[in-house]
Parts: structure tokens; sequence; C-alpha cells
């Protein structure tokens, strides 16, 4: 009764009110005509295509693969309401894992941003991307220093917040070799939160121009955190990607944060890794029109291309951004600001794919 389903179904698809019913695309299986409906006086939903329906609890465990007990206790969390003692369940206990797991990294979150703040040549590095103050405080950007000193400082800091070191270890933002180390070190850290806003991993950059270390380096896979399923920014984008059907999908972090810097703030990021499947459906629930700004070089086309045939599946319209002089985004808006002419002349997929295809066939010998 105290948690409103019409609230927690707004988080995964986007509704639209229809007389004393709300109406969406279904999350539980593909369809292309809206068959999902949330009465809100009921509290209830219900699908005319898959014939799947029930309370807000059951929405949770069917969406999020869980238990009852889980969905349960996942809401009484989310909305601070006390359980009875007598309500318990094994299962509990995995949930209770997941929380603190998150916890763990919001605590180093916070830790890597202050210091981030006290440190003037990351500081001046960031203001050389254009990145303003306020996008920093938004995505929590932080900076995890070199040397042992880092270290114990981290460890000192999440004890105070009762996480111990082996916690840090099991978490791989430490490993355990030689001696302590994190392979954040010396990187930007971009703290990667789920659909709920629970901080769950890290993407780490590299700054110094020397670096001979991968550009970046992203959390290891945990139960918690499955790149595969996850987008950068998706929790602070999907508010506007509901409001205008409209999705901006881009490659990097800095890339996410820059559009939007720049108002375009319906924009989310994949990790590192291409995109998937389960991506896609998670947009098409929010969305009917998806934008790609890849990298214009051979690599960028061909990850552009395998979206294609992905978006038709899921029933997205997909259109490519041409950035101008090649460039990637967050470096087009190191000296530009204006990125709407290249939205207007957006290219249908169809067009890139035979642009694409044909782009060196005059050189190509005839046969």
């Amino acid at each position: 009764q105290r948690v409103p389903i019409l609230d927690i179904i707004s988080h995964y698809i986007s509704l639209k009110k229809i007389g004393y019913y709300w109406k969406g695309q279904c999350p539980f299986h593909d369809e292309k005509t809206a068959s999902f409906t949330v009465s809100p006086h009921k509290e209830i939903f219900y699908c005319f295509g898959c014939q799947m329906g029930g309370d807000v609890i059951s929405f949770v465990a069917k969406i999020e693969n869980c238990s009852q007990f889980q969905a349960v206790k996942q809401l009484a969390d989310k909305y601070s309401i006390e359980l009875p003692e007598s309500f318990s369940d094994e299962s509990f206990r995995d949930l209770d894992t997941k929380k603190r797991f998150f916890a763990l990294h919001e605590v180093v979150a916070e830790w890597a941003h202050q210091v981030l703040l006290k440190t003037p040549t990351v500081l001046e590095y960031l203001a050389r991307r254009k990145f303003s103050l306020a996008s920093i405080e938004r995505f929590k950007i932080g900076y995890f220093p070199e040397h042992e000193r880092a270290i114990k400082d981290l460890s000192n800091y999440s004890s105070r917040h009762n996480f111990l070191l082996k916690d840090l270890i099991e978490a791989g933002i430490l490993h355990d070799g030689k001696s302590l180390y994190s392979p954040f070190e010396d990187r930007l850290l971009f703290p990667i939160r789920d659909h709920w806003g629970n901080y769950c991993g890290f993407g780490g950059r590299v700054i110094q121009p020397d670096d001979q270390r991968s550009k970046y380096y992203n959390s290891r896979e945990h139960i918690f955190f499955q790149k595969g399923s996850l987008l950068f920014g998706f929790d602070a984008a999907k508010k506007e990607i509901q409001k205008t059907g409209i999705v901006f999908l881009v490659e990097g972090y800095t890339d996410c944060i820059a559009l939007h810097q720049h108002g375009y703030s319906n924009t989310v990021a994949t990790l590192g890794t291409a995109c998937t499947h389960e991506h896609l459906k998670q947009l098409s629930a929010h969305a009917h029109t998806l934008y790609v700004l890849y990298d214009s070089d051979s690599a960028g086309q061909k990850a552009t291309l395998r979206l294609a045939q992905m978006c038709w599946e899921v029933n997205l319209d997909i259109k490519v951004i041409m950035i101008p002089d090649a460039k990637d985004p967050a470096s087009f808006f190191e000296t530009q600001t204006d990125l709407q002419p290249a939205i207007d002349q957006a290219q249908d997929i169809l067009y890139f794919f035979l642009m694409s295809l044909g782009s060196d066939f005059s050189s190509k010998p005839l046969t």
C-alpha cells in the first residue's frame, strides 16, 4: 500500500495515461503495439499480449529475476519500510550482500571524488577538456592517486564506514599481489550506477599522455556488475528519454558527460563493450528513436551496422549522427557548442548502410 506501483514500473518503461489506466510496451516480451497496462487505482499491472499480471511485488520479482521475498526486501529498503521480524527468508541474505556491495562502491566513489577536488592537476586536466564543476559533481567523477599512501587512505576511509580491507579486495577495487595495489591508480574514476542509481562499479581512464596502460579499465564482472546489461548515465537520462522518446548512444564516459553538459541529458554510453540486445531492450522500453554517435572510423562504422540489426529486433528507429571533422563528441565540444546541425543531418540507417558499403566501390576491380 505504501509503494505506488506506477512509480516503480515507470523506472523500467515509458507509460502514457489513457483514461483510468496507463499504457506502454511490455518489458516481458517483444511487441510493436503497446498492450501493457497499469491500474494505479487497483495497484496492479496486466499485459494483454503475454497475459503477465500481478501487483508491484510480482512485477519487481519478474523484471529483476528474483524471488518475491527478495522483491519485498528491495522495495522495503527503497521506501524505508520496516518489515516485521517474523518476515524472513534465506534469500534475504543475498539481497543484504547486494546492498552492502552497492554501499561499498558508493563509499569508494565519494572518497575518490573528494580526492579529485583536492588535486589541482586533475582539475586542470578536466578544465582543459571543458568539463564544468557542475558535471564533475553530477557524475561524481573521482581520482585514484598512485602510491601506497592512497591505498592506506582509502582503507582508513572505508573502515570508518564499516568496510574492511578484504571487502575492497573482494570487490576488485584493490588487488593483493606482492603488495597491495589498485588497477585504478592514477586514473580518473567514473562511478557506474544501475537504473536505480545504485553504485555498482567504476570506469577508470588514464590521464597522463605517456601512460602505456590501456586507456580504460573497468571493474571486473561480478554478479552485481554485468557490463552487458548496464548503461552509463542511464539513471540520470531516464526521465528525459521518457519525456522525448529519444536517446543518444555514445561509446565513452567522457562523451556521455559532454553531451549531458551541453543539454542532451537523454544520453547514455556502453561500458567499453559492444552494445547488446539487453541494452537495446532497456532503451526500447522508454524510447522510440536511437541516435548513434560512434567514432567515424571503420571500427565505429562496423559497430553501428551491427547495432542496426538489433535495433530492428527491438523495434527502435536508428539514426546515425556524423560528427564534423571525424571527432568524438567530447573532442567536438572542446572547440564547439552546437551539435544541432549534425543532429538535423542525421542519416537514416539504410542510407548509412548503403554509403558504408559503397564508400570504396569505384576503386574495386570489375569482375
